[in-house]
């Protein structure tokens, strides 16, 4: 490394792929609560007024989608 290249506490950069891992984990850590008292909620006889259906597998389904989108773009600034 010479004078004239910033390193990554000058740039920002390792505060901000810091930043981005932490809100990943808020992220994935909401995900698997939330969901998690959504298949409580089905188990505990919610079940009953569906037919039975696993109706949380939904919002498992799409909102898992956005967390994978959300990880997929920290996860690749931050090899950056």
């Amino acid at each position: 490394m010479s004078i004239s290249e910033p390193t990554e506490a000058v740039t920002g950069q390792g505060r901000k792929g810091w930043y981005g891992q932490r809100q990943l984990v808020w992220q994935v850590g909401a995900y698997l609560i939330i969901n998690a008292m959504f298949v409580a909620l089905w188990a505990s006889g919610g079940s009953r007024g569906h037919h039975g259906s696993f109706w949380p597998i939904w919002p498992i389904i799409f909102w898992g989608v956005g967390v994978a989108f959300f990880a997929l773009r920290s996860l690749t600034s931050r090899a950056n």
